[in-house]
């Protein structure tokens, strides 16, 4: 999220998935047609499962995996428990959540078990290819799209619950590539969520407020976060998500303060403050509260999706901006103002957290693959300046949680853009961090 020129808070992509842009036509080198397995090493810093005693759901440590510096390799993930389908959301069924995590530069392009491909990326042909029977762009909701140093990404199967297709148990590849010229060592983790309808559940959050010495006067003390996960409440529960335990801890660190001066110094403070979650025996997501982020960024998220109840890796967590902006509207007063447009961007960047992908991008030529989300496209760009803006795109997603863009004036009239889809509902139901 971001103020640009005009004062209009933007919601960015996501640091894994707007470094894609970057790299994207980089050669990665070529692919190995075998398949790499997965040492049974144990995983650094990973200290057993994360779970709280939430079973049956697990978090593990599968083993570690090399892939040589600018090349691509199948990695194999043996004897996967996976009782989920297409009728999943009826029957009950079982997430797994792959995550991969390293501290060079990679990104996920395919994969495949037996005879389907679920999608396969050719960065040299500049193609994607998946089995036939599965919907377009399916493969945008079962991989992260770049992983910068010191960042993970995970794969589920499947992201969202009633998604076309078969996920038998067996074994799955997942084609790695290492777009350092350096040879990569990553740890592999294993989630698994159970649930019986993949229709609701409990999201748990923890919230990390640093200061240098003052009192934050959007939550000043740990009573005042109360506010928060009631706004949260009322954003996450039109999808069957309601907000359990949230813990507040206040952190006086003027050191972490002065790291908000750049974005690469933010970048690397996420990725050392998510590693240092390791060892954390809760099920909620990180998220690391700062009075001024740099270049006018309010929230950012380490990835789509993040690791579900797994601390300690290197997309386990978010940032985002706690900052008093010095109105009221919707007929609160500034300081409830303040704590509802807290809970707004703490809700977006959770929401990408869990899954959820931009509805309309800023160019309004990329959209998110669900069906039933509003679409705003170039079409809509009356003034032509390249984007997509929310009075442009009013009736046509711009009210959304995930649409890319904020707009200060719509909360001055109490539209806080907190709508969410049925089956945005269903993707973050389908993450392993609601439970």
């Amino acid at each position: 999220m971001k103020l640009n020129r005009k004062h209009t808070p933007e919601l960015l992509l996501p640091m894994a998935l707007a470094l894609a842009l970057i790299v994207s036509g980089c050669d990665s080198g070529e692919s190995t047609e075998g398949s790499l397995g997965v040492n049974s090493a144990s995983c650094e810093n990973f200290s057993g499962d994360s779970t709280g005693g939430k079973e049956p759901h697990s978090a593990s440590c599968v083993g570690t995996v090399s892939v040589s510096g600018g090349s691509s390799e199948w990695v194999n993930i043996s004897g996967m428990s996976s009782r989920v389908s297409s009728s999943l959301t009826q029957g009950g069924g079982r997430v797994n959540e792959i995550v991969f995590d390293s501290n060079l530069p990679f990104t996920i392009d395919g994969m495949r078990s037996g005879d389907t491909i679920y999608f396969e990326i050719d960065r040299e042909a500049d193609t994607i290819q998946w089995s036939e029977g599965l919907p377009f762009e399916f493969w945008r909701y079962y991989v992260g799209a770049f992983a910068g140093s010191g960042y993970s990404l995970s794969a589920m199967i499947p992201m969202l619950s009633s998604v076309q297709g078969s996920f038998p148990s067996g074994d799955y590849q997942f084609k790695i590539n290492n777009s350092s010229g350096e040879n990569a060592t990553m740890n592999v983790f294993q989630v698994q969520k159970i649930d019986s309808d993949f229709g609701s559940g409990v999201l748990d959050i923890n919230l990390f407020i640093y200061t240098s010495g003052e009192t934050n006067p959007v939550i000043p003390d740990e009573a005042s976060a109360g506010a928060i996960k009631n706004y949260m409440n009322n954003v996450f529960s039109k999808v069957g998500v309601s907000i359990g335990n949230m813990s507040v801890t206040f952190r006086n660190d003027p050191d972490a303060i002065a790291q908000m001066n750049s974005e690469e110094e933010m970048n690397a403070f996420l990725i050392s403050a998510s590693r240092a979650t390791g060892g954390r025996r809760d099920t909620g997501i990180n998220c690391f509260l700062f009075p001024q982020l740099p270049s006018n960024i309010l929230g950012v998220d380490g990835a789509i999706p993040g690791p579900g109840f797994l601390h300690g890796v290197g997309s386990a967590g978010l940032i985002a901006q706690i900052a008093p902006y010095g109105y009221s509207s919707g007929g609160l007063s500034a300081h409830d103002t303040d704590q509802r447009i807290l809970a707004k961007i703490l809700a977006h960047e959770i929401g990408h957290y869990l899954g959820l992908f931009h509805t309309s991008e800023r160019t309004g030529g990329i959209h998110d693959p669900l069906g039933d989300t509003p679409e705003c496209t170039e079409e809509d760009d009356s003034d032509g300046d390249g984007r997509v803006v929310t009075n442009e795109c009013m009736g046509k997603g711009a009210s959304n949680l995930m649409f890319w863009a904020g707009d200060l004036s719509l909360s001055e009239s109490g539209n806080f853009q907190e709508g969410l889809s049925s089956d945005q509902g269903r993707v973050a139901n389908t993450h392993p961090s609601v439970l």
